[in-house]
């Protein structure tokens, strides 16, 4: 029933899309297409349910919240200067095409919703649910051996090989506004980052494109016999370790902060309401 309000409010999608929905659900329909050459592909058994699995380690819970888009199609970050970010970053923040913001706006879509969970990636607009992909380990290896031809992009099909196999260990949920107005939380957990011999950096199981450290950094770390480095930074302060060994913290409050930001403001040579906006 959700998904036919939100395809009666598509533009282009013909009524009778969203009316024949009920029908198909109940009366079903099958269908089969043989392309030149597959005559002796493979019958399909048509089972219909996945395998229900308990992954042996867990990436997340990571809780992405705190984000919205306005009318404009502007990115609004909870709790943070926007237009000091983006000053930092030297660049524009993401934004909505025109065409978008009024697509959403004609479906009446005000929020959206992704979570997923061991054998499932669920989809929620405007807090209600809408079907979700089911999946299982081996239909997610089906998937990525046709994704490099169905793409023709290497360098995604690479990316998407990498990140398919991981949806089951995967514990995300995130949050959308298209209001203006932030929904959610951020909260990530702890990431191990490990260190590559040629100093690319790993997190997740998979290589963080465009970062990595240089051969000097790497062998002045090794020199030191640093092994490990482990850093907090919360409201409170910056707190780090070396091999599981506490090093003096950076501890801050509000007033420190301000303080801080006109130091870093003139050695940055940045406006001082940009760094504080940061901070």
């Amino acid at each position: 029933e959700n998904l036919q309000g939100v395809l009666g409010n598509v533009q282009g999608v013909p009524p009778a899309a969203a009316q024949y929905l009920p029908w198909l659900r109940k009366i079903g329909l099958g269908a089969k297409l043989i392309l030149p050459g597959g005559g002796n592909a493979p019958r399909w058994t048509e089972e219909a349910t996945v395998t229900p699995e308990t992954p042996e380690t867990t990436v997340g819970p990571i809780n992405i919240g705190g984000i919205a888009f306005d009318d404009a199609g502007n990115l609004v970050i909870g709790g943070m200067d926007t237009a000091a970010l983006a000053a930092a970053t030297g660049g524009a923040l993401p934004q909505l095409p025109p065409a978008t913001v009024a697509m959403l706006n004609n479906m009446g879509i005000d929020s959206v919703n992704v979570n997923t969970d061991p054998n499932a990636l669920n989809l929620s607009i405007n807090g209600e649910p809408l079907p979700g992909l089911a999946y299982d380990s081996q239909r997610l290896s089906n998937l990525t051996k046709y994704l490099p031809g169905l793409l023709g992009n290497p360098s995604t099909a690479a990316t998407l090989d990498t990140v398919v196999p991981m949806l089951p260990s995967l514990d995300l949920n995130a949050d959308v506004s298209f209001t203006g107005e932030p929904i959610g939380e951020l909260a990530l957990p702890e990431v191990d980052v490990t260190v590559g011999d040629d100093g690319s950096l790993n997190a997740f199981g998979m290589t963080l494109p465009g970062a990595s450290l240089d051969a000097a950094t790497l062998q002045t770390l090794q020199d030191a016999d640093i092994q490990a480095l482990n850093v907090d930074v919360n409201s409170d302060g910056l707190f780090a370790a070396v091999n599981g060994r506490a090093l003096p913290s950076i501890a801050w409050n509000d007033d420190s902060i301000d303080a801080l930001a006109g130091v870093a403001a003139s050695a940055a040579g940045m406006d001082e309401a940009t760094i504080g906006g940061l901070l």
